[in-house]
């Protein structure tokens, strides 16, 4: 059975099933997720502007520190750089800022703007609405950062994006959605040997993915092949391949190298594949300027030769998502899209409703296998701005999409609710 009859199955209300797309599709259980109320493109002339309000609105990006090169910000410095221009085109002002320099929010606030081809530190009053790009989980724990949160929410100034997510609580709260059930890889709390031994039992494949990880770092690809089991850890430099003749010796050796309670084990995927390398999606998603999520892009994401991670960091690239779909030769690929965008909407709903930080905008990566399933791999609270993550470099004169949305949630928060 096609992806396309079985999400016509469901969009007639058939009853929902989690079983292999062949048998009962979980495709069925679009019919739950107003699969075409999504918006899918943002437009980006016409965008709202806050001409007239007086003093003019304020956003603060809120980064860590700066670098010791120049430009101060690495590779986020052309986002920035755009975030700043596009504002000024909104009449609105935003600024760069470090939380040392933030934490008081005593004016004036030093912090820096771009003109002139230039970047340059200034006073600027106190914001509005506070975006938050600090990179490190352990910056976020800290008390500086910790006590910034409090006066904010005291002084009723927004933070969105306040916090990096942890996979585990994500994919309990998923879990907790009947109509996502179907689009979850099985997952447990790693207990060592225990559920390593179970989920083995099940499955040929499985992951070891760190509660707090990103960019791919910290996970391990574990191999049930014959008697024999192989353990594949992805680095910059390459994989580190392990092979044990005995499931003991894996649990020996996993042990020496993880807090087995700072990580999740999950059930491997077939995924898709282009020439031997590994495909999923990114979709992200941004409040508008209704305060409703929406999608803004949907990339494909394509892992380099011999590695089982797709991460741009790990020498993955972006490539367009309906090109790749064609390549790998899938069918109803519009219709695939519309599932996709709206398993990703409803997945950052539930976020919304579960914990009790704000988000503004969420990176949900999804995988596809070759007989067309959706499954949900993860969600980040923080979804690169590099410009390796983009598909052109013609964003100079009008802005890349994702700034103006930005800037769109801003002003709503700010028009909308006083």
């Amino acid at each position: 059975m096609t992806p396309m009859r079985n999400l016509k199955s469901g969009l007639k209300g058939l009853q929902a099933a989690s079983g292999p797309l062949g048998q009962n599709s979980s495709f069925r259980h679009l019919s739950r997720l107003s699969i075409h109320r999504t918006q899918h493109v943002l437009p980006v002339a016409g965008q709202s502007s806050s001409q007239g309000l007086h003093p003019p609105p304020v956003l603060a990006v809120l980064v860590s520190s700066t670098v010791d090169t120049n430009p101060p910000f690495g590779e986020l410095n052309l986002f920035l750089q755009e975030v700043i221009y596009c504002a000024a085109e909104r009449h609105m002002t935003a600024y760069v800022v470090t939380l040392p320099a933030l934490v008081s929010l005593s004016p004036p606030i030093a912090g820096w703007t771009y003109h002139n081809g230039k970047w340059h530190q200034a006073h600027f009053p106190v914001p509005n609405v506070v975006y938050n790009r600090i990179p490190s989980r352990k910056i976020e724990h800290s008390s500086v950062y910790q006590r910034l949160k409090q006066t904010l929410q005291e002084r009723n100034i927004y933070l969105f994006n306040q916090t990096f997510l942890n996979k585990w609580l994500v994919h309990h709260h998923l879990s907790m959605a009947d109509e996502l059930k179907p689009f979850l890889p099985e997952t447990h709390r790693f207990d060592g040997k225990a559920s390593l031994a179970m989920m083995l039992s099940k499955y040929p494949t499985v992951f070891l993915k760190p509660i707090h990880g990103s960019l791919g770092r910290g996970i391990y690809k574990l191999n049930r092949l014959g008697e024999g089991f192989t353990s594949v850890y992805s680095t910059l430099n390459g994989e580190i391949v392990k092979s044990f003749p005995r499931f003991k010796a894996l649990v020996v050796y996993l042990s020496k190298r993880i807090n087995k309670n700072n990580y999740i084990i999950q059930e491997g995927i077939p995924i898709l594949q282009l020439k031997g390398r590994p495909v999923d999606f990114r979709a992200l998603m941004q409040k508008n300027r209704q305060g409703k999520w929406s999608v803004t892009s949907m990339v494909a994401r394509i892992g380099a030769e011999n590695r089982f991670v797709s991460n741009i960091s790990r020498g993955g690239e972006v490539a367009k998502l309906v090109e790749t779909l064609q390549k790998c030769q899938i069918p109803e690929i519009k219709q695939i899209r519309r599932s996709m965008i709206t398993i990703a909407k409803r997945v950052c709903q539930v976020i919304d409703q579960s914990l009790d930080d704000h988000f503004g905008e969420l990176g949900v990566d999804l995988a596809l296998t070759h007989s067309g399933r959706i499954y949900i791999l993860e969600v980040n609270s923080k979804p690169s701005k590099t410009d390796h993550t983009l598909l052109s470099n013609n964003q100079e004169t009008k802005g890349r999409p994702s700034v103006h949305r930005l800037l769109d949630y801003c002003l709503y928060l700010i028009m909308y609710n006083k």
